[in-house]
């Protein structure tokens, strides 16, 4: 669960920068300078950086972070109580490979709240965390069958049983339906995309929201679940759903594509 951030003129990376510590670095990508570092946290591991419009996020497994250039670093410890979600594990809440335990409330570079999933006493959920309060961080228990999927744009989409939690990059967004268990949503451009419930965990319905208006497509595989679907993504004027072809022979595994046209034209 460790990645790259970037945006137009910056690179953002994590790297261990001595026994139990580990930091936030800056490159400039236009020029010929050194890394500049941001900030550092306590701990022996690490997920992210997720970049949400201007504002970084980070965690070990004992602290989670937040940067940003308008109101700079900020770190809170977890509670004793709880365990970020660092690795992949068993549990309620899935999260799609590639992903991050992580996503950001309203990120626009000045609020600072986040989200970080992980697991309280056993039970699965995520931890709100606010930097600019003075309260104690808050556990939010999900169903069985969850999943916590992050997006390319910052955002990231909550899917539980019957309803879409969108968080990031603006107010909160929220869409009721039957959705398949430990399928992710992704947000794509205008397009908000989820798997819808099936009987047969082979057989797969996406639902496309666009404004309200919504279409569907459909595809067969029991290749694709939730363990190993990494999302989907609109590609110029096609839409894509990536996932890993984990138990085929060894000259089939990989990475498994499901394409349509959005325009009509295949």
């Amino acid at each position: 669960m460790r990645g790259l951030a970037a945006d137009e003129h910056h690179a953002f990376f994590v790297v261990a920068s001595g026994a139990g510590t580990q930091t936030l670095m800056s490159v400039e990508l236009d020029l010929d300078r050194p890394p500049e570092i941001l900030m550092s946290l306590e701990g022996s591991n690490w997920a992210g950086p997720l970049l949400v419009a201007r504002q970084l996020i980070y965690c070990t497994e004992r602290q989670v972070g937040t940067y940003s250039p308008r109101s700079g670093a900020a770190t809170a410890d977890f509670p004793r109580w709880f365990e970020p979600m660092l690795l992949p594990q068993n549990g309620n809440l899935n999260l799609p490979p590639g992903g991050l335990p992580l996503a950001a409330i309203e990120g626009d570079g000045a609020t600072r709240r986040v989200l970080v999933a992980g697991q309280r006493k056993g039970s699965w959920g995520l931890l709100h965390v606010d930097f600019d309060s003075s309260q104690t961080p808050t556990f939010r228990e999900v169903p069985a069958g969850s999943c916590l999927s992050t997006q390319p744009d910052g955002s990231a989409c909550l899917c539980t049983e019957n309803a879409i939690e969108v968080f990031g990059t603006g107010p909160t967004r929220r869409i009721s339906g039957r959705l398949k268990s430990w399928m992710p949503a992704t947000m794509a451009g205008p397009f908000l995309i989820w798997f819808e419930d099936h009987p047969y965990a082979e057989m797969h319905k996406l639902k496309l929201d666009w404004s309200g208006q919504q279409f569907r497509v459909e595809f067969e595989d029991r290749a694709c679940t939730g363990e190993n679907c990494c999302g989907s993504y609109v590609v110029g004027e096609d839409l894509v759903v990536c996932f890993l072809e984990l138990r085929a022979r060894e000259n089939e595994a990989g990475l498994k594509l499901v394409r349509w046209s959005l325009t009509g034209r295949n």
